[in-house]
């Protein structure tokens, strides 16, 4: 699909046939023809991916990740949850993801919200206070 080479109407006749298989709908096939028509089905990934979050957005899904410096237990993993239930709409559902970050030595870093969304940020490790710490005393008085 990505290479130039390949005339776009062998690949739109390639893709309508899986299209079809797969159960695909005429709006959809139309649309990846458009792509193709227009040398753009490198751009697939990134649809599909703002279509994901569209969706998601959809049924009320708002992303939010965790960075701990270990992995949350099941308690911790509800508390942080149910901290997170409070900022946002009570027909919204956070959708919670984690990472592992050993370099924050302790508490967490939060994140809620997306690249397309209005992101909350909010960073509660030790890490990052002992960096603010250390630039206070570097500081001349």
């Amino acid at each position: 699909m990505n290479d130039p080479f390949i005339k776009s109407e062998l690949k739109l006749g390639h893709f309508k046939e899986v299209a079809t298989k797969a159960g695909m709908s005429t709006t959809s096939i139309n649309f990846f023809g458009v792509l193709a028509e227009n040398n753009r089905l490198n751009l697939i990934s990134g649809v599909s991916d703002i279509f994901a979050r569209l969706m998601a957005a959809e049924r009320g899904e708002v992303p939010a990740s965790v960075t701990t410096a270990q992995p949350l237990d099941a308690k911790q993993k509800k508390e942080v949850e149910a901290a997170l239930a409070k900022f946002v709409q009570s027909k919204e559902k956070i959708v919670l993801s984690e990472e592992v970050d050993p370099t924050l030595l302790g508490g967490m870093v939060v994140n809620i919200g997306d690249e397309y969304t209005n992101m909350k940020y909010i960073d509660m490790s030790t890490s990052s206070k002992i960096k603010t710490y250390m630039d206070m005393i570097k500081q001349s008085i």
